[in-house]
């Protein structure tokens, strides 16, 4: 049950992991871990759907180029959402965030940051 209980804070954010000892994780109340000015401040993202188009892209750069199919550029149930991905993925294509690319002989359609691009300026 405790390790249920901590599982549940440090999803909510109440903790945070201070350290590790081998495999056992040691948790602190967050506002012990961060700096005040950082823990206090207000949330950037107003809408569900922001969050959304900033999450897809950082995950779609951090990775080069992604599929739009289910593979392991998305894990876990946030990102493999198919319904959702497709949706996300249709509106960073249409502000131009994201261009799909075609990769000789595959027939799956393939997605890259668009500043990624060769002969981008960004």
């Amino acid at each position: 049950m405790a390790s249920a209980a901590l599982d549940y804070m440090f999803h909510k954010g109440e903790l945070g992991i201070e350290r590790k000892n081998g495999s056992q994780k040691v948790y602190n109340l967050i506002e012990r871990l961060i700096l005040e000015k950082i823990y206090k401040k207000s949330d950037p993202v107003n809408k569900e759907e922001d969050f959304f188009l900033w999450y897809y892209l950082r995950r779609i750069g951090s990775i080069g180029i992604v599929r739009g199919k289910r593979s392991n550029a998305w894990p876990g149930y946030i990102l493999e959402d198919n319904g959702r991905k497709d949706k996300i993925i249709k509106r960073l294509m249409q502000k131009n965030l994201i261009s799909e690319i075609e990769i000789e002989g595959m027939y799956l359609r393939f997605y890259m940051v668009t500043g990624s691009l060769p002969g981008s300026n960004r």
